[in-house]
């Protein structure tokens, strides 16, 4: 009889960026002599037999389907070919999706400034190709460094801002950039300019403080939805940038002199005052 390849499951459902596993039943009275694996969408990901050579010439065994996503979303057909002996052969298929990663949560507690505040310390990135949910006042740490790489999106779910006292690096690209946005039911034209959340501000003081707030780039990045009203806690406010709670932030601001702040192929947009 010709080969029998059975599944464990006919769907495969992965979240992008990530390997999940199959089992496949095989049974071969002449003998296996080949197993291949393809997938008809290679968007997708790549699909390889983990332990063929441990089957080849076996009559029964259990085959490992091993696929490992990209970060393209979607559906695809895997097939997987068992060839025996006797050059008969015999097939399964497997249905596999290919999901978004789930949105990664930024907040904190309560501190100092009376809101809920997220302190990153360190060398922190971000993405790629990913989504983060913040839901608190973003603090990059004086000598600490956030950058954000290509696909990552923000979701910013109040009246906050990123303080930046370090280093922050926003790297889109022309294909997948890099977006700060607002949650998707209040990208409405009624809060064009509304001023949603705060922008990133880069402080190299406080008015008393010295901090580290030395680089800043931003390449092919788009926000949108910022500049709500000052806060009296805010860096921006205690050096007199702008007033407190009257007066529209920035999207981006940038105060070393002697730093460096690099602009480049990004998009600002409905922010309520001057962007940058």
């Amino acid at each position: 009889p010709a080969p029998t390849v059975t599944a464990t499951s006919s769907t495969l459902t992965v979240i992008a960026d990530t390997t999940s596993n199959v089992t496949l039943n095989i049974s071969a009275a002449a003998g296996i002599k080949d197993i291949a694996v393809a997938i008809d969408n290679t968007n997708l990901g790549t699909v390889e037999i983990t332990n063929k050579a441990d089957l080849i010439d076996k009559l029964v065994g259990d085959a490992t389907l091993k696929f490992t996503s990209n970060f393209t979303l979607g559906t695809g057909t895997i097939t997987v070919t068992v060839t025996d002996n006797a050059s008969q052969t015999g097939q399964a298929t497997i249905a596999a999706t290919v999901t978004d990663h789930p949105p990664i949560e930024i907040t904190g507690a309560v501190g100092t400034t009376g809101t809920k505040e997220k302190h990153l310390t360190g060398n922190i990135v971000w993405g790629p190709h990913l989504t983060y949910h913040v839901t608190a006042n973003v603090f990059v740490e004086k000598d600490a460094k956030l950058t954000l790489m290509e696909g990552t999106t923000v979701i910013v779910d109040g009246a906050y801002s990123f303080t930046v006292r370090g280093n922050f690096y926003s790297y889109g690209t022309s294909s997948d950039s890099v977006v700060f946005t607002v949650p998707s039911g209040q990208r409405t034209k009624a809060n064009i300019f509304a001023g949603l959340w705060g922008g990133v501000l880069s402080s190299n003081t406080d008015g008393t403080n010295t901090f580290s707030a030395n680089e800043m780039v931003i390449q092919y990045t788009r926000m949108e939805y910022a500049g709500m009203l000052g806060q009296a806690w805010q860096d921006i406010v205690k050096i007199g940038e702008i007033a407190d709670t009257n007066t529209p932030e920035y999207a981006v601001f940038f105060n070393n002199p002697t730093g460096t702040c690099v602009i480049q192929n990004s998009t600002f947009a409905y922010t309520s005052d001057v962007a940058v």
